[in-house]
């Protein structure tokens, strides 16, 4: 009974910091997609639909520290800063980076903040990778 009590304040705890964490990466997340959206098309970028994802996904690294993940993306996952970028390069380096953000990719012993990281980043830039798509 004494273990069951304290696993359910451990679950309790558990809960509320990430609560807390969640409104902090929060803040964080929509900030590096507002800065994404400001960013001015390039010429390389051929719309702004194109030209955020690519922001994104450039500055990817900066908000996986911010929001202190413990993630790390392999340096293919990030897009060239050249013309490159148009076509499939793009594509494949969401993908790759797919591969470290999602959800269902992220260990199960991950921390909550890992976790809620991966969570929000991963829906950030499905949300991008939707609109490049659609435009």
């Amino acid at each position: 009974m004494e273990r069951l009590h304290r696993n359910e304040a451990n679950q309790k705890a558990r809960s509320e910091q990430g609560n807390t964490v969640q409104k902090e990466i929060e803040i964080h997340v929509r900030k590096w997609v507002q800065n994404a959206r400001a960013e001015k098309v390039s010429a390389f970028c051929p719309s702004p639909a194109h030209s955020m994802l690519y922001q994104l996904l450039l500055k990817l690294p900066v908000i996986l520290v911010t929001c202190n993940t413990g993630l790390e993306l392999p340096s293919n996952a990030l897009p060239p800063q050249t013309a490159e970028t148009e076509g499939n390069h793009l594509k494949k380096c969401y993908m790759k980076t797919l591969r470290i953000v999602h959800p269902d990719k992220v260990k199960t012993n991950a921390s909550v903040r890992t976790t809620i990281s991966a969570k929000l980043i991963f829906a950030a830039l499905n949300e991008a990778f939707q609109y490049y798509k659609n435009s």
